[in-house]
């Protein structure tokens, strides 16, 4: 048996909302005492016309009764302005495509609330900081404020993918298919996919609770994490061809030391792969370099040696440091690094394989991982798995499909500057009404006179007290952003080198130059 929940007035207040049949009746009544003051109704007609009390409407004219939500915003953390800076705070963030978590919410707030108090680190020992629950109640009182779930790296993603970057690929991209004549065969794609055995990635989930029986809320509370522990990273090198041949693969696994054999399953194809260890089960310089060895060049080796090929990689640091260059340089391979952070809309295995690639791998290693004691899988039994992903996910048709939507091969330039973002207008900040002037000739009568005075010194008071949080805030985000800059290290993008063409001399005398510095 559930004890009884005692709800505040304030709490109260939230859950059943004003009348509205009073505002109407209020605006209405000022509404008609602005147009004409002599032939206007009296408060009784306007009060009977609403449906409401005339001692009603009398009291929330003079101010001495407020509506339901603002008689209680003494008890509000923030004040109404204060908290109208924070809507619109969420608002500019959401048109600029930044997520906001309830965590920056919070953290907003509390500059917002010091400043308002004129509070210094470190702060008073009876100081009760804002709850996390405080962004719910925040929520119901702004309608338009929602939750939602985010994807990572979409602001930079929105950023970058301008009309001018994309066009400064697609310039550099066009001059060397021309200069060179590359066949669909002669070009390739290079990436890294990578994922943790044993997990199958975030995903929703049909779960029974009766919040009467604990048992099953504990039970749905584990399912929830059910996935989530690590057996270790690998990584997947995959490169295709726009004629859609596929290369085998280096997998990089996690672990010290050599590769261990024995963890190769009994399958034919995952015989042809190669593989690799790392500390992290990431890439590094020296794998992709072991790649590009390895794999990509006896792989794709002409008949003819002065035939040369296309390579497209990402800006990853495997790919852009001098001996990778300089390897490529070597071997007649045309070397071209995407711009950065628009793979969603550049690289053709992200854009036509790796999500039915990592769509496939969850589903059969789910369905492992629900019979699997303590929902773990060996590795020769998730490296199965991952076989029988890329035999789905690298069809013929993915590949052709990732680089003609790209515009790659065959090549179009309007295909892909289609999907660009037109720098535009900064989003524009949340309109609010000016401030009422008075005037001698329509104040005639007193009363109307006080409750004008006291509007344009309400107003003031908000403008003031708006502004000031406004200014709390972007004092902290120039903080965040001197800090950043600080932070930032030096890297080698194309808009610095001015190419995409990596395999140049020039760019390989200018990375190997700051490679000398850094040892």
């Amino acid at each position: 048996m559930f004890e009884p929940v005692l709800l505040s007035s304030y709490a109260k207040s939230i859950m059943r909302p004003s009348n509205p049949a009073v505002q109407a009746a209020v605006d209405s009544y000022r509404a008609a005492l602005s147009n004409d003051t002599k032939n206007a109704p009296s408060q009784r007609q306007v009060a009977e016309e609403n449906g409401i009390a005339e001692a009603t409407l009398s009291c929330r004219l003079n101010g001495i009764n407020k509506a339901r939500e603002a008689s209680h915003t003494h008890l509000q953390k923030l004040s109404t302005p204060q908290e109208e800076v924070l809507v619109d705070f969420i608002y500019r963030h959401t048109m600029m495509g930044v997520a906001i978590t309830r965590e920056v919410i919070i953290d907003a707030a509390e500059k917002i609330r010091q400043s308002k108090l004129g509070l210094t680190f470190p702060l008073p020992t009876n100081y009760s900081s804002i709850g996390y629950h405080w962004v719910d109640r925040f929520r119901q009182r702004h309608n338009k404020i929602r939750s939602i779930w985010s994807t990572p790296f979409e602001a930079a993603r929105h950023a970058a993918t301008t009309t001018e970057t994309l066009s400064f690929w697609l310039d550099e991209l066009e001059a060397i298919l021309t200069r060179h004549r590359f066949k669909p065969s002669q070009i390739y794609n290079m990436d890294e996919t990578g994922c943790g055995i044993g997990q199958t990635g975030r995903q929703k989930t049909l779960v029974y609770i009766d919040k009467d029986d604990p048992a099953t809320v504990q039970a749905a509370g584990r399912l929830s994490n059910v996935g989530k522990h690590g057996q270790g990273w690998v990584t997947a090198l995959e490169c295709v061809s726009a004629s859609g041949r596929v290369l085998p693969p280096l997998v990089i696994l996690q672990g010290e030391g050599p590769f261990d054999p024995a963890s190769v399953p009994d399958d034919r194809e995952c015989e042809s792969w190669h593989y690799a260890t790392s500390a992290s089960g990431w890439s590094s310089n020296y794998l992709g370099l072991e790649w590009l060895k390895t794999v990509f060049l006896p792989h794709t080796r002409p008949c003819d040696d002065q035939e040369r090929r296309l390579l497209i990689v990402d800006g990853h640091c495997s790919h852009q440091n001098g001996d990778f260059i300089a390897v490529c340089m070597e071997n007649k391979v045309d070397l071209m690094i995407l711009p950065p952070h628009t793979s969603h809309v550049t690289q053709p295995l992200d854009v036509g394989v790796f999500l039915s690639y990592k769509h496939h791998m969850r589903k059969l290693a789910g369905q492992d991982l629900r019979y699997s004691p303590n929902n773990r899988l060996p590795r020769a039994v998730w490296l199965t798995h991952l076989a029988r992903a890329r035999t789905n996910a690298l069809c013929k048709s993915n590949i052709l499909a990732g680089f003609r939507k790209t515009g790659i091969s065959p090549f179009n330039r309007e295909r892909l500057l289609k999907q660009a973002r037109t720098p535009g207008e900064s989003p524009p900040s949340i309109c609010r009404a000016p401030l009422a002037c008075l005037t001698g000739e329509n104040a005639q009568l007193v009363e109307s006179r006080r409750r004008k005075a006291r509007e344009v010194i309400q107003g003031l008071a908000e403008s003031l007290q708006r502004e000031r949080a406004e200014k709390t805030l972007l004092q902290d985000e120039v903080r965040h952003l001197r800090e950043y800059k600080k932070k930032e290290r030096k890297s080698h993008t194309p808009k610095q080198l001015g190419t995409h063409e990596y395999s140049q001399p020039r760019v390989l005398a200018v990375i190997q130059a700051d490679e000398a510095v850094v040892d």
